[in-house]
């Protein structure tokens, strides 16, 4: 349930940012899909590409959707993503929202409920998706693109050797793992993050 007018103009910062967020009395009631959703339609989506880096823009994020932490508590948020991710058509302009919930299922949290099939399944569509992206807005694809953050950070989160071992050569590529400086990830680096996912993905597949 989402209000369908604007707040009225007497409502204080704090009271309009309640007006759209979740209420908590009926966040544990709905389900990882439901809150997916929900998340996505937050208005707020656009508070990571004001912040300094997608992952102080996501922490920053959190303090304005509650959603999100309570999507960061779910056992099965790994499945509940994945599915919302196939059921997504790709959007052909720049939509922060889906990025927020891109970010989101980046996070250690998350991260650490991927089953091995669940890591070759989003793998296969994050890379899917990349490249439709790469052909689709070029150059801006890098700037918005969650798919290169989720395969970047899954392979850190899983001392991935091949990966670490490149980021010991490559400054730009740390600071875009730790997504706290704002700063465009050129294309050299995206191919970067995407060569070592496939190799890893091919890991995943072979073992």
């Amino acid at each position: 349930m989402f209000p369908t007018e604007k707040p009225d103009s007497s409502f204080t910062k704090e009271e309009i940012k309640e007006y759209w967020n979740i209420p908590e009395d009926v966040l544990g009631c709905i389900t990882t899909e439901g809150l997916i959703k929900s998340c996505y339609k937050t208005i707020y989506g656009a508070v990571i590409e004001a912040s300094n880096g997608y992952q102080s823009g996501y922490k920053l994020l959190k303090g304005w959707c509650r959603g999100f932490d309570e999507l960061e508590r779910r056992y099965d948020a790994p499945a509940a993503l994945i599915s919302y991710f196939k059921s997504e058509e790709l959007p052909h302009t720049l939509d922060y929202n889906l990025y927020a919930i891109e970010i989101a299922s980046a996070q250690d949290s998350i991260l650490k409920r991927f089953t091995k099939e669940q890591k070759i399944e989003m793998l296969n569509m994050e890379l899917n998706y990349h490249a439709e992206r790469r052909e689709i807005f070029n150059r801006n694809s890098i700037i918005h693109d969650g798919t290169i953050v989720f395969m970047g950070r899954l392979m850190v989160f899983e001392r991935n050797a091949q990966f670490l071992q490149s980021l010991e050569r490559n400054e730009e590529l740390v600071r875009f793992m730790e997504g706290t400086g704002k700063y465009i990830l050129s294309l050299a680096g995206a191919d970067t993050i995407v060569h070592y996912a496939e190799d890893y993905l091919f890991k995943l597949n072979s073992n």
